[in-house]
């Protein structure tokens, strides 16, 4: 790739970061087997104005997945197992809502969005003080909304059993195994498992444009999924580290067989007609040429990777600012500058149109609603969170529920309908915007929690 197109790539991007209002970001470019382009933008964090540079460390989240399922391919390259291997024969306490399936259920399909079962299924748990034991205990009880192997629906949970398989098969943590057999042999210094400590100097702070005006940048807590969900999104790495990762991928550092990677690339579920899921990665066949590609989100960054093989080319673009399409947009013109095709055009309305669709996640406003307390207090309970007691204090109806508790504040916007934020003291983070919405009827409490953009109902039944 010329210079004078790496220079495009660097001031384009430089435009976008700051129309996009992004504190921080990182860029990686390698083509031909170097590192063409390693460079830091802005700063650290709105209170942290140390400035980006190549050891900077981001969490980057479901980038985490292709890493995952290298280390699965390392196992199998070892002979511990089979892609194709049945759960049980691993781990024969997995179990899910259907037997049929259980049975049959394959290590490949715990990577690739295909179980049946509806998006996100518990995601809000970790939240309100259940552990990952106990998600896996209330997994069987979780109906599914499609058939086996037929339907896309993106699920973080099943990636809990990967990493139990490969700290039953190589008896050590799955972070150890990882650092002893991806980042070290790749020499990704700076690379680790887990966030312990969001004050790290080297570490970014996570932001969001405010949920009212989306013109105001804040700073915000990362969510527990760096934690939680280490398979699926709990790698913490520099710009400099990424960089290895993807000339490994792309077969410049020994590390996989050919094969491996390959393998890891090749479709096996179907999103749309240009876009498929496979081993932790997606297959896009929008371009003249296929890309390999991941994106990370949790609230406070926004990242995006992508990779074209039959170009031997790598881009990520990674950022502290959740509310921007910016990494989108930058790996996007890059490919389009390297495959000789005619840039789209960026403008400030695509932006203004992202953040409209954005709006309509935001909690409804609440509406002048006099309502008799006393038809909504009591207890209830729901198969999986157990019991919840709803009470009125303080001129406001408050629900707890769940291991810490965690306690919901109710907030009326319509008839038998209430808006509800998790009080930050509870277990929940009020700043990462966790809110949902209580519907009565009769005895009946539906909750539909909305976090990272998901929604799951929990149905509550009054004793």
């Amino acid at each position: 790739m010329p210079k004078n197109l790496i220079q495009q790539i660097d001031n384009f991007a430089s435009k976008i970061f700051i129309d996009s209002q992004i504190p921080g970001a990182a860029i990686g470019i390698v083509h031909n087997g170097e590192i063409l382009h390693l460079k830091g933008y802005g700063q650290k964090g709105l209170s942290n104005s140390d400035p980006i540079t190549p050891s900077t460390l981001f969490p980057i989240a479901s980038i985490s997945k292709g890493m995952s399922a290298a280390a699965i391919a390392v196992l199998v390259e070892q002979g511990y197992l089979r892609w194709d291997q049945k759960v049980i024969d691993i781990l024969p306490h997995f179990k899910l809502y259907d037997p049929w399936v259980t049975k049959e259920f394959t290590v490949i399909d715990l990577f690739c969005h295909r179980s049946g079962l509806p998006p996100e299924p518990l995601q809000q748990l970790p939240l309100w003080g259940y552990s990952v034991q106990d998600l896996k205990n209330f997994l069987p009880q979780i109906q599914p909304v499609s058939s086996f192997r037929t339907t896309y629906q993106y699920i973080n949970i099943l990636y809990l059993f990967v990493e139990e398989i490969i700290e039953h098969l190589a008896q050590t943590s799955f972070a150890e195994f990882m650092t002893n057999n991806v980042f070290k042999p790749l020499d990704m210094h700076n690379a680790r498992v887990g966030l312990q400590n969001e004050e790290h100097q080297d570490l970014i702070q996570g932001h969001i444009l405010d949920e009212e005006t989306y013109t105001k940048v804040q700073k915000i807590s990362f969510s527990c999924y760096p934690q939680f969900y280490m398979a699926a999104g709990g790698v913490v790495t520099s710009s400099r580290d990424l960089c290895r990762w993807m000339l490994a991928q792309l077969g410049h550092i020994p590390f996989l067989p050919h094969s491996q990677l390959q393998y890891m690339w090749q479709p096996q579920t179907i999103i749309n007609e240009s876009e498929s899921y496979c081993l932790g990665w997606r297959s896009l066949m929008h371009k003249p040429h296929r890309i390999i590609s991941h994106g990370g989100l949790i609230k406070g960054i926004r990242h995006l990777l992508y990779l074209v093989p039959n170009c031997d080319f790598g881009i990520f673009v990674l950022t502290n600012l959740t509310h921007s399409e910016a990494p989108r947009i930058v790996c996007e013109y890059a490919t389009d500058l390297l495959m000789n095709i005619s840039p789209a055009e960026y403008n400030q309305k695509a932006r203004d149109v992202y953040l409209s669709t954005v709006q309509l996640d935001c909690p409804p406003l609440v509406q002048d609603i006099t309502y008799e307390a006393s038809a909504y207090t009591g207890r209830y309970k729901n198969p999986i969170l157990g019991e919840g007691i709803m009470i009125h204090a303080e001129g406001v109806l408050k629900f707890s529920f769940g291991k810490k508790p965690v306690i919901a504040l109710l907030e009326p916007i319509a008839p038998n309908q209430f808006r509800i934020y998790f009080t930050g003291e509870s277990g929940s983070n009020i700043g990462e915007g966790h809110w949902g919405i209580a519907t009565f009827s009769k005895k009946v409490l539906a909750l539909k929690a909305y976090q990272r953009f998901d929604q799951e109902e929990f149905i509550f039944v009054q004793n």
